[in-house]
């Protein structure tokens, strides 16, 4: 469950910033 969670803010912050921020 932690780990989930720990992806996904990981992988929204990688979204973010390859979205070019």
């Amino acid at each position: 469950m932690m780990a989930t969670r720990s992806l996904s803010d990981d992988q929204v912050r990688d979204n973010k910033q390859r979205l070019g921020s």
